[in-house]
C-alpha cells in the first residue's frame, strides 16, 4: 500500500508537469526569447556571458542539449510541479490529488506560468524560489528527500538569475529581521523550529549566492558574478541623455578618443530607451 501511494503521487506530479508543458505541446517546440540563445550558447562553450550566469546553461547543457532542448524545459516543468505539489500539501487541509491537479490546470489555462515555465529561460525559477523557501519555512514534519529536493531547488533557481541574486540578499535581509524579533516577541511560536529554519534557509541561500561565481571562477579564474554588470548602470546615463553630451565633448580628445574607439566613433546612435542601448545592433555596446 505505501508503494502504490508513493507511486500514485509520481503519477500525478508527472501530470502536472505534463500539463505545465501545455504550451510546448502547442507550439511543437520550446519556447525562446531574445536572450535565450546566450544560454543556449554557454551550454556550448567554455566562455562565460558578460551579462548573466553560466550556471542556466549548465543547466541546459547537463539535461540533454546535446540532442534537444526539450529535456531541459521538460526537468524544470518537472521542478515547478514538484514545488507546487509539496506547498500545496503544505497549505491544504483535504491534500487530495485530485485538488492538486485542478489547481495546476487552472493555472495552466488562466495565468502565464506555462508560457515562462516552457521558455528556455531561467525566470520561472522566481516562482521556485519563493515556492521552495516557503515549503522548508512551513513544513510542520521533517522528510530529509524533500527537505534536499528544495535545498537544491533554491541553490539553483538563485544561480540561475543575477535578478535572484538581488531576490535572496533581500529575502535573507528580511528573514534575519525576522529571526531578532522573534527573539524578543517569539512570534514565531506557531511555526514548529521556526527559528532552526530559517537558520537552514539561510544557510541554503549562502550556498545559492557562492554558486555561480565558483563555477565561473572554475572556468575563468574569476570570482564573479557578472562580466558586465557596469553596463546597466551606463545604460541609465545612456538614457537621461549624460552619457551621449559626456562623449561628445570627450572624444573630441586624442587621447580618450583613442582609448575608446568603440564609443566615440558611433556615440551618435545612443538614444533614450535602455533597451536599445543595451540590444540593438547600432548601439556602441
Amino acid at each position: 500500500m505505501k508503494y502504490y501511494k508513493i507511486l500514485e503521487t509520481i503519477g500525478f506530479v508527472l501530470f502536472g508537469a505534463f500539463i505545465l508543458s501545455w504550451v510546448m505541446w502547442y507550439n511543437g517546440y520550446p519556447l525562446v526569447y531574445s536572450d535565450s540563445g546566450t544560454y543556449i550558447d554557454s551550454a556550448h562553450t567554455l566562455i562565460v556571458p558578460h551579462d548573466r550566469p553560466k550556471v542556466y546553461g549548465e543547466f541546459i547543457r547537463i539535461t540533454g542539449s546535446t540532442w534537444s532542448l526539450w529535456m531541459p524545459i521538460l526537468i524544470q516543468n518537472l521542478i515547478l510541479a514538484i514545488a507546487m505539489f509539496d506547498f500545496y500539501r503544505i497549505v491544504s487541509v483535504s491534500k487530495s490529488k485530485s485538488t492538486y491537479l485542478i489547481i495546476v490546470l487552472f493555472l495552466a489555462g488562466f495565468t502565464g506560468v506555462s508560457w515562462y515555465s516552457a521558455q528556455v529561460m531561467p525566470d520561472i525559477f522566481t516562482s521556485i524560489l519563493w515556492l521552495c523557501t516557503m515549503n522548508i519555512f512551513l513544513r510542520k514534519s521533517e522528510s530529509v528527500f524533500v527537505d534536499v529536493f528544495n535545498a537544491l531547488a533554491i541553490i539553483l533557481s538563485i544561480s540561475f538569475h543575477n535578478s535572484h541574486v538581488a531576490l535572496a540578499l533581500l529575502l535573507t535581509a528580511v528573514f534575519l529581521v525576522v529571526l531578532i524579533l522573534n527573539y524578543k516577541s517569539r512570534f514565531l511560536k506557531d511555526i514548529q523550529g521556526g527559528n532552526k529554519k530559517i537558520g537552514v534557509i539561510l544557510a541554503i541561500y549562502v550556498m545559492g549566492l557562492l554558486t555561480a561565481p565558483i563555477i565561473h571562477y572554475s572556468y575563468e579564474d574569476k570570482f564573479i558574478y557578472s562580466k558586465s554588470s557596469h553596463i546597466v548602470l551606463l545604460s541609465k546615463f545612456a538614457e537621461n541623455g549624460t552619457l551621449k553630451s559626456y562623449l561628445k565633448e570627450r572624444c573630441t580628445e586624442a587621447k580618450f578618443k583613442s582609448e575608446h574607439e568603440g564609443f566615440c566613433s558611433c556615440y551618435e546612435n545612443i538614444n533614450t530607451s535602455i533597451t536599445d542601448f543595451l540590444y540593438a545592433p547600432n548601439s556602441p555596446v
